[in-house]
This record gives structure tokens, C-alpha cells and sequence, in this order.
């Protein structure tokens, strides 16, 4: 919808907004403006494009469709420039996207991190004759003015039938957070993941962290990862848990798509895989798939996060996995006599050689416990139950007890600096036996604990029999 907002008879000018979109004055004259006089050649500095103009809609530099691959020839590009051929198709609109193409993909080009743009502000736009014919083409030169953290900046100039037929001033494109993984998800999500395997052996581990602070920079991996209902469910969450939330749901997601490549399955969509909406002190569960095996007893997912980092846990054939990541940091005596009995602590401090090791292990020994009321809560869900009032929270932590506690320094996370690592048994609040691996790891100059539980579904089902 569009709405006039003022009207100057004697200037020529009005003033439109698309209303929710963008507002702008447009001069309209009489006759044209006699164009300037800016010759087309090489801008300083130049060279030959790394890629080719059909490079960039094949190999999805750019996401448009048909109607908007209007670049036809990349003729060069230097620090502060680049120089191309674009097609008039006809399509409303396009031939001002395709210039704002060239100048997102020398971003693209140049730039390590934030290689993203979407264009937030035009200051002046300049025509100087009438539209170009439908399937002719136009010369297109970008210079760069600014690049900052946050914006980049540059003016145009469009030649026609060998004279200038429109300028660009003041074009700013905002730099959405896209960096490392983010780049190779957006081309290709249905060949990479956006987090990294921790272990995929047996059960699948993945951690998925960096998801963008800023609201507008998520919405590109809520619109590669998450369905319809998956992002309706997003929107309803405040600013703050829509973080967690969503480092969650790519990690579950990365997880069942590496497990499912290990088996022999190809390119998988992120879109292809949805859970079931939350549900209060209910596990995890997929939504039954027609293309991918996605039966809960094939596929169980385990999700913890803390402060936007997200892991997540599937396990093979029939296992119920529980796993939980917590940040290494000071603990209360009060929270230690609250979470563990007294033969917990003995057993956990007979493994210190190290006073300032207390830390890592107290929270660690806490991972355990949490990734084992994950697991047994799987374990009810698979037997039809209700979830029982202990598997409802940690209300009751020392209904969890850990039983033996064995330590290593260093261990295996696939591409972590492991400080420790080590298994716990527990017994549930059933009584029912659990084993835990541990890790002590750092990542991003923190250090993590990270906790998996896993129980065979078959061995409690034979043991209530």
C-alpha cells in the first residue's frame, strides 16, 4: 500500500510512502536534465573478477530469482570499485536491484566477515532520459565511499547507448552479521551445517554458537532453518529467549542431518527437519517426516544452551541421550550443599588435585545430573508416562546421585581443546543406573562443561517386565 504524503505544484515534487517499506521525494520535470560528462573506463586499481556474471546466480551468490539475474557481464573490480553489464529485462523494479547486486556482491568479493548487505537508505537517484528498451543492456560502474563496521556506502553511475542515463548518490547497505559458517549455510544449507560436530560416532553431537544478537541479522538463519510453524513459534518469544531458542533448534537440526549424511542420506534442507512445538516439561521430539527417519525410536534429540551457545545430542538405534552444557564458573558453597550430598562431594574432591580446579568439576558433576533427567525423561516419554515429579526439574537434586566419578586430563572433542574429561554413573530418582561421559573444554576463551546420558530404551522396557 502506498500513500501520498505531500504535493508541491510549483516544485514538481511529491513525496510517496510504501507504507511499512520505505518513504521518498521524487522532482518530476518538463525535460530532461542534460546527463554529466563521466567517461566509462577502468577505475584505479582494477583487475578481473574472481567469478563470472553467470557464477553469481549458478554458484548463489545471489539468491534471485529468474525475474532479477539481470548481471550479464562482470567486467572488473578493484579496493574500491566494480564494473559491470546489466540487462533490462522489463521486470518492475529489477534494474535498480541488479545495480544494488554489483555493489552487494564487491561486499561479498572483499570482505571476510559480514559479507551480507541489504540496502537501508538512498539519497539521490538521477535520471537523465527515458527507460532503457526491454533487452537492452547498460554499463554500470560502483565506487565505494565508505566501508564501516556496521554500513557501507557507495554512488553509481548507469551509461546508456554511450552516455549516462542515471547517477546514484549516498546508496548505504546495512552489514548483517553472516560470518563463517553463516556464508556456507546461506549458499548451500542443504550441503553444510551452521554449527560444528563435537562427536559422530554412535550419537551425533553438535554445537552451534555465534547466532547474531541483533534481531535483524537472525532472520536470515530463522528463514534458512526454521518452517512455518517453527518461526510462527519464534516470533512469540521475547528478544531475549528468541537467541537461545534458536541456537537450539540449528543445533538439534545439524545434528539429525549429520547423522542421517553418515548413513548414506544426500543433501538435506534444515527446513526438511522440524520439531514439534515446546512443550512444558515434555522432551524433544521430531515431526514425522515422509522423505527422512525421523521415528522418535530411531532419532531421539537432546538440546541444552547457555547464553546463545547450543548443543545438541540424537542418538542411534533406540537410545534415549540426554546432554546439558553449562559455563565453568565460581560456585557458592550454599549451591554445593544444595546440589550434591555429602558422599558426592567426597567423591568429587578425592578426583582434585587442584584447588582451582574445584570449578570446572563442581559444574561438570552438575551437567551430569541434568543431562540424566534429560535422558530418563525421554526414557517416561517413550513409555507413554506422565512426566514424573522429579524428571519435571532439578527441584530435588540430590534424587540424582552419582555413584563412581572417574577423571583423565585431556580427551576427544572433535575440533576442542579438552582440559578433562571422565564418566560418572548416576541412578535416577527411579533408581534406575545411567552412565555419563564428560568433557571440561574451551571455546571462545571460556571453558564449558559439556554432559551426555545415554540409556538403551530396550534395557528399562526388559527391566519393568
Amino acid at each position: 500500500r502506498a500513500r501520498w504524503l505531500h504535493l508541491d505544484d510549483h516544485q514538481g515534487e511529491v513525496e510517496v510512502e510504501l507504507i511499512g517499506h520505505l518513504s521518498a521525494r521524487a522532482q518530476v520535470m518538463r525535460q530532461a536534465t542534460p546527463p554529466p560528462s563521466i567517461p566509462w573506463c577502468a577505475l584505479p586499481g582494477e583487475g578481473t573478477s574472481p567469478i563470472t556474471a553467470s557464477d553469481v546466480y549458478q554458484d548463489r551468490w545471489m539468491f534471485h530469482g529468474s525475474a532479477y539475474q539481470g548481471i550479464d557481464e562482470l567486467i572488473g573490480i578493484g579496493p574500491q570499485s566494480i564494473r559491470g553489464v546489466i540487462r533490462n529485462d522489463g521486470t518492475p523494479g529489477a534494474l535498480l536491484d541488479n545495480v544494488g547486486q554489483l555493489f552487494g556482491l564487491w561486499v561479498m568479493l572483499t570482505q571476510r566477515e559480514d559479507r551480507v548487505v541489504m540496502p537501508i537508505r538512498l539519497d539521490r537517484f538521477k535520471i537523465y532520459g527515458p527507460p532503457p528498451k526491454v533487452g537492452d543492456h547498460l554499463l554500470c560502474a560502483v565506487k565505494i565511499e565508505s566501508v564501516e563496521r556496521r554500513e557501507v556506502s557507495a554512488r553509481m553511475v548507469l551509461w546508456y547507448q554511450g552516455r549516462v542515463w542515471a547517477t546514484l548518490e549516498g546508496w548505504r547497505d546495512w552489514r548483517f552479521e553472516t560470518s563463517g559458517s553463516l556464508w556456507s549455510l546461506m549458499r548451500y544449507p542443504e550441503h553444510h551445517l551452521y554449527g560444528e560436530a563435537l562427536l559422530s560416532e554412535e550419537v551425533s553431537v553438535v554445537i552451534a554458537d555465534g547466532v547474531a544478537s541483533a534481531p535483524s541479522s537472525r532472520e536470515f538463519l530463522v528463514g534458512r532453518c526454521l518452517n512455518r510453524q517453527e518461526r510462527d513459534e519464534y516470533r512469540t518469544l521475547s528478544p531475549k529467549r528468541q537467541r537461545d531458542w534458536l541456537s537450539g533448534r540449528i543445533a538439534v537440526k545439524d545434528a539429525a542431518r549429520l547423522h542421517l549424511w553418515t548413513t548414506g542420506y544426500g543433501p538435506i534442507f534444515p527446513v526438511e527437519i522440524a520439531l514439534a512445538p515446546s512443550q512444558l516439561n515434555q522432551p524433544p521430539h521430531f515431526v514425522p517426516s515422509r522423505s527422512l527417519p525421523l521415528n522418535d525410536r530411531l532419532l531421539c534429540p537432546s538440546i541444552s544452551h547457555k547464553e546463545g551457545v547450543a548443543v545438541a545430542a540424537i542418538s542411534t538405534l533406540s537410545q534415549a541421550v540426554g546432554i546439558d552444557l553449562d559455563r565453568v564458573e565460581t560456585r557458592p558453597q550454599s549451591w554445593i550443599e544444595a546440589s550434591f550430598s555429602r558422599d558426592e562431594q567426597r567423591l568429587i574432591l578425592e578426583n582434585i588435585d587442584e584447588a582451582d580446579y574445584r570449578d570446572r568439576f563442581w559444574t561438570v558433576a552438575w551437567s551430569c545430573k541434568e543431562a540424566v533427567v534429560k535422558s530418563d525423561a525421554m526414557l517416561e516419554a517413550f513409555q507413554g508416562e506422565e512426566p514424573s515429579q522429579t524428571a519435571k526439574g532439578m527441584s530435588s537434586p540430590k534424587h540424582w546421585q552419582i555413584t563412581s566419578w572417574l577423571c583423565t586430563e585431556g580427551g576427544t572433542l572433535e575440533g576442542q581443546l579438552v582440559h578433562f574429561s571422565g564418566r560418572a554413573d548416576l541412578l535416577s530418582a527411579s533408581g534406575l543406573p545411567f552412565s555419563v561421559r564428560w568433557w571440561v573444554f574451551s571455546r571462545r576463551e571460556q571453558e564449558w562443561s559439556l554432559a551426555l546420558a545415554q540409556h538403551s530404551i530396550e534395557a528399562r522396557e526388559k527391566s519393568e517386565i
